[in-house]
């Protein structure tokens, strides 16, 4: 399966596919493994546009007032170093944006392979 690059596509494989539950409860289960289980609320319901702004918004949240946080969740999901350098971003909201999608796109071949097997 291929690996979504943007949020539109998400949504075309949210219609297409029961991997977008899977990939909601894998974000809540890496988040949860960095003590924010609780602050978010991911939902199987939730629209792809819905989701990709509430993560965003908590990765806002993480690199503002707990770094540290940021920085395991980045290591939990196993997004890569290389791919994180790259970035190219003019303004914080920017680098929000482009990390989000990188940690969704790490999530999605994450749950596409478990179910693979």
């Amino acid at each position: 399966m291929q690996v979504p690059k943007n949020s539109f596509e998400i949504g075309v494989l949210k219609q297409q596919d029961v991997l977008y539950e899977k990939l909601v409860m894998q974000l809540n289960k890496d988040f949860s493994r960095i003590g924010y289980a609780a602050d978010t609320p991911f939902k199987k319901t939730d629209t792809p546009e819905a989701l990709v702004l509430l993560l965003k918004q908590k990765i806002a949240e993480l690199i503002h007032n707990n770094t540290e946080a940021y920085f395991n969740l980045l290591y939990v999901i196993d997004v890569s170093e290389t791919k994180i350098k790259q970035l190219k971003s003019k303004n914080t909201n920017e680098f929000i944006t482009q990390i989000s999608f990188l940690i969704l796109q790490r999530e999605w071949q994450k749950v596409s392979f478990k179910n693979k097997l």
